[in-house]
């Protein structure tokens, strides 16, 4: 049977094809959390701040960084929602600080035998008694961080410890919450394809005024590491409204400034097993302050990473 008579037929029926091919819909998927009762992860969650402050020509930095590892056991799940009991297993913190023309640097891991004195002996001994902490984590199937409870072990920690390390910022409810939410986001509720975005919108007032964010995500599509598919996601972060603060300081000196902010993600979500398997996230800030006749000049970068595995 003949079904063309010509070239020119065929190849009108081949860019017809083509045309009602990209006319489709791409594949559309909903994705949701899915572990259940009962099941068992391995989590461990990093953040490090590379910390650059000018003045008169002066560069001080300093690094900090700060490694969890920890357990999380679902204690149950519903249709909507999960709650996830999370134990720390392991904490490992990296300080690089200015000290005169040095710099004094700090490496403690509470799963490491050592004999540190001063400040490192300090430091982990408050460290060590978040070995078995546990926090209570309240999330809806899509991503979202509904409730976050601390236990009286990290709170004696927190108190004990000294306010400028990144333990009091780290682990407090809101700490953990911040934490959490730039290693994942929340899904959206319909069936979405690749090449679908949208946006978050965040109102976030401190002491650099009221801002507006906005969190932008994108679904790239799947992507496949050694022959298993992952979904993968996209994230941008920028301000879209700003008001200065007014008030001065104590000290009569203008606010600080924040001059410039940017972030963006990446993200994978096992589809199989339901839920984010690997994250990382970078973010840049730059703020101005000044003190008297002083003008400082900090640049903040950030980085985040967030690694699931199921046992």
């Amino acid at each position: 049977m003949t079904y063309f008579t010509n070239t020119r037929q065929f190849v009108v029926f081949l860019v017809s094809m083509a045309y009602l091919l990209n006319a489709l819909p791409a594949f559309s998927q909903q994705f949701r959390w899915g572990m259940q009762e009962g099941d068992t992860l391995d989590v461990v969650l990093e953040q490090s701040s590379n910390i650059s402050t000018e003045c008169n020509t002066i560069v001080v930095k300093s690094d900090i960084s700060i490694s969890l590892e920890m357990e999380w056991k679902i204690l149950s799940g519903d249709d909507e929602k999960i709650e996830i009991q999370q134990t720390v297993n392991r904490v490992v913190l990296m300080m690089t600080l200015p000290r005169g023309k040095t710099t004094t640097t700090l490496n403690i891991d509470t799963n490491a035998e050592g004999r540190e004195t001063g400040i490192e002996k300090e430091v982990k001994e408050n460290l060590k008694s978040l070995i078995g902490a546990r926090v209570k984590i309240k999330m809806s199937r899509l991503g979202k961080i509904e409730d976050v409870v601390v236990n009286e072990k990290i709170n004696e920690a927190i108190r004990r410890s000294n306010s400028s390390t990144p333990l009091q910022q780290f682990l407090t409810p809101e700490g953990l919450h911040e934490a959490f939410s730039q290693s994942m986001f929340e899904l959206p509720e319909t069936k979405i394809a690749p090449g679908h975005n949208w946006t978050i919108e965040q109102e976030v007032a401190g002491p650099f005024g009221d801002q507006g964010l906005s969190h932008r995500y994108e679904f790239v599509g799947t992507k496949n590491i050694d022959d298993r598919p992952y979904e993968h996601f996209e994230s941008k972060l920028s301000i879209t409204t700003f008001q200065e603060p007014t008030a001065k300081t104590d000290d009569g000196d203008p606010p600080p400034e924040l001059k410039f902010v940017s972030g963006k993600g990446e993200f994978l979500f096992d589809a199989k097993l339901g839920y984010f398997s690997d994250s990382s996230s970078e973010s840049t800030v730059i703020t101005k302050k000044t003190y008297r006749e002083l003008v400082f000049d900090t640049k903040i970068v950030g980085n985040s990473k967030m690694k699931i595995t199921k046992k």
